[in-house]
């Protein structure tokens, strides 16, 4: 399939306002944190990616549905970071979806959810 994964990764990676909110990429994860022990971090996965258009047995382009993970401590705000996630996916063509807080009492963290899609060619991808 394509790399629609690794556009994402590099997407929030190199994004200077994300990177300057979460003060590393070893804060971004795929999946899920190794710990919470270093926060603010963010986790990113693909929930879904249906090809749509096929050629000689290859996909030519790509549904992705994907969900990034924002967390901050109890006694801070998700707010900056969440606005400059959703602000470079927009800007890079992704649909938001779905944004909402996760609450989750036993970690004591800030968690908020983000879902979005994106439809991607090939060409989109080239080079990854």
């Amino acid at each position: 399939m394509l790399q629609c994964k690794t556009f994402l990764y590099n997407l929030l990676s190199t994004d200077a306002t994300i990177l300057s909110l979460v003060g590393t990429v070893d804060h971004i994860y795929f999946g899920y944190p190794n710990s919470f022990s270093e926060l603010p971090a963010l986790a990113y996965n693909e929930d879904n990616q249906v090809a749509t258009f096929w050629n000689d047995n290859l996909p030519q382009d790509a549904q992705s549905s994907i969900t990034i993970d924002v967390y901050t401590l109890q006694d801070v705000s998700t707010s900056p970071l969440v606005t400059a996630v959703e602000s470079a996916l927009l800007a890079n063509l992704y649909t938001i979806t779905f944004s909402s807080d996760v609450y989750d009492p036993d970690l004591k963290i800030q968690h908020r959810a983000i879902k979005a899609n994106r439809k991607f060619t090939a060409d989109d991808l080239d080079g990854l």
